[in-house]
């Protein structure tokens, strides 16, 4: 086509508007290709994630995840820490607790002896057996025995005499007496009260059953007995 105006000049309209539909037309192409392209990522599940672990790169949602598993694990060694130190604490002080009552008891039972003697029951008045204990020795078949002599409530004089012990159980089969100690006895003198301390071992086939004590004081007419079953205290 020619120009009205004049021959040989070409008409430039047309032709512009030929290439800018060339244009869109490829933008056009461009576009509906790049939608399926994400409509195809996303039905086969694609994720940054998967694409990040594929190509040998650190993927940010695990890095978060693995730093807050760090986190709780330290918050949790944290606790283990506290909850062993508040069990350590407890134990301390149940033990502490145990300790005390221990002490509580022991005072309680001097308090008692000491009670005895300064003022005791009417029944009870003059010389006496007041507390008898066998305590573990240094072996398994070793031992201690504890007596404590009283004179009261108000003693005029010394008294003094031989304090006979023996041990009554079985041995293969058959009931017998040991004696402990010397055969006359342990000695005794005192006016208020005397402790007597005496080891001494058991054979290992002997059971005993019971302790069997008798106060041969010099001038009494008859002996003071006193007999106590076998019990061995903590010490």
């Amino acid at each position: 086509m020619t120009n009205p105006g004049g021959p040989g000049v070409p008409v430039r309209g047309s032709a512009d508007r030929h290439w800018v539909g060339i244009a869109l037309g490829a933008v056009g192409l461009c576009l509906a290709l790049f939608v399926a392209y994400a409509a195809g990522r996303i039905s086969v599940g694609y994720s940054g994630g998967a694409v990040s672990r594929a190509l040998g790169l650190p993927d940010p949602a695990l890095e978060r995840a693995t730093a807050r598993a760090e986190e709780l694990e330290s918050k949790l060694a944290t606790l283990e820490v506290a909850r062993k130190v508040d069990q350590a604490a407890a134990a301390k002080l149940a033990a502490a607790q145990e300790e005390l009552q221990s002490r509580i008891d022991e005072q309680g039972q001097e308090l008692a002896f000491y009670r005895s003697i300064v003022a005791p029951d009417d029944a009870t008045a003059g010389f006496r057996i007041l507390k008898v204990q066998v305590l573990p020795g240094s072996g398994a078949q070793s031992f201690r025995l504890r007596v404590v002599l009283i004179q009261a409530p108000k003693p005029t004089a010394e008294i003094a005499g031989q304090l006979v012990v023996s041990i009554d159980g079985v041995r293969a089969g058959r009931a017998v007496s040991l004696p402990l100690g010397r055969a006359e006895g342990l000695p005794y003198a005192f006016r208020s009260f005397q402790e007597i301390n005496q080891v001494f071992d058991l054979p290992p086939d002997f059971r005993p059953v019971r302790l069997q004590l008798e106060a041969r004081s010099r001038g009494a007419t008859t002996p003071v007995r006193h007999n106590v079953p076998w019990k061995v205290d903590a010490g």
